[in-house]
């Protein structure tokens, strides 16, 4: 024999229980999603912060190089890819006219490392001569 009330009430029960725990793990979830959502924003705010330094020491660089004097010095040592990056950092800094600067004092060859300088073997004495002295 079934008692209606007694019935209805273990149903309602069941449901209620059933309505918490779904809300638990709901409430869980949310939980662990705010806290990823936490350190997400922390490791933003330090990217920006990394940023901010590289941007200013970017254009730190830019207004050091900014230099024809050291264009015309420097720019004939560097390789075609070591002043694609320096040409690329001036026109991001928008100075077009200091990339077209080093630009102009780069020879089109890249620098052989292991040339011997010209004026070399005039500055050091002969091995011949030395042991016969």
């Amino acid at each position: 024999m079934r008692i209606p009330f007694f019935t209805h009430w273990r149903l309602h029960r069941d449901l209620r229980d059933t309505s918490l725990t779904m809300l638990l793990h709901s409430n869980a979830q949310l939980h662990d999603d705010m806290a990823d959502l936490k350190r997400q924003m922390r490791e933003l705010a330090r990217l920006n912060q990394r940023r901010e330094l590289l941007v200013i020491a970017a254009q730190a660089m830019v207004d050091e190089f900014d230099s024809s004097l050291l264009a015309a010095d420097l720019a004939n040592n560097l390789s075609n890819a070591e002043l694609e990056p320096l040409l690329d950092l001036f026109i991001a800094a928008g100075r077009p006219e200091a990339a077209e600067v080093w630009k102009n004092f780069h020879s089109d060859e890249d620098p052989d490392p292991f040339a011997k300088d010209e004026n070399e073997d005039q500055d050091q004495p002969d091995d011949a001569q030395t042991t016969a002295a």
